[in-house]
C-alpha cells in the first residue's frame, strides 16, 4: 500500500494498519475490545491519531533508531502534555526516556 502523503519519512515496510471489526451496537465488535489501541478517536468507521498518540508513536520510532524526527520543528504548545504522560504510561522505557530526556515528560 502507497502512502497518499508527499515526503513520508517513514518506509513502506515501517506502515502498518489496525483492523478492527465493528458491530452496529457499540461500534467496537466483543473480539476486539481490550485490544483497541489508545489515543485514537473514531470518525464515521475510522480511528483517528490523536495529536499526542501520533507525536508518541514518531518518539517512539525515533527512540529506536527508525525515524528521524526535527523536535525542535513540533509546535508542543497544541500538545497535551497530561495526554501525552497518560498514553506514556503504555510505550517502553527508552521511549519515555527519550520524552525526560527532550523535556516532555517530567523524571520518574
Amino acid at each position: 500500500m502507497r502512502s497518499s502523503c508527499q515526503g513520508d519519512s517513514i518506509p513502506e515496510s515501517y506502515m502498518y494498519s489496525y483492523r478492527i471489526p465493528l458491530s452496529e451496537s457499540s461500534g467496537i465488535s466483543e473480539s476486539s475490545k481490550g485490544l483497541l489501541p489508545i489515543g485514537f478517536t473514531r470518525q464515521q468507521n475510522f480511528f483517528i491519531a490523536t495529536p499526542e498518540k501520533a507525536f508518541l508513536d514518531a518518539v517512539y520510532l525515533m527512540s529506536f533508531g527508525r525515524y528521524a524526527l526535527d523536535l525542535s520543528a513540533i509546535d508542543d504548545e497544541k500538545l497535551n502534555r497530561k495526554e501525552i504522560h497518560r498514553i506514556s504510561q503504555n510505550y517502553p522505557p527508552k521511549t519515555r526516556k527519550m520524552l525526560e530526556k527532550h523535556g516532555y515528560l517530567g523524571p520518574a
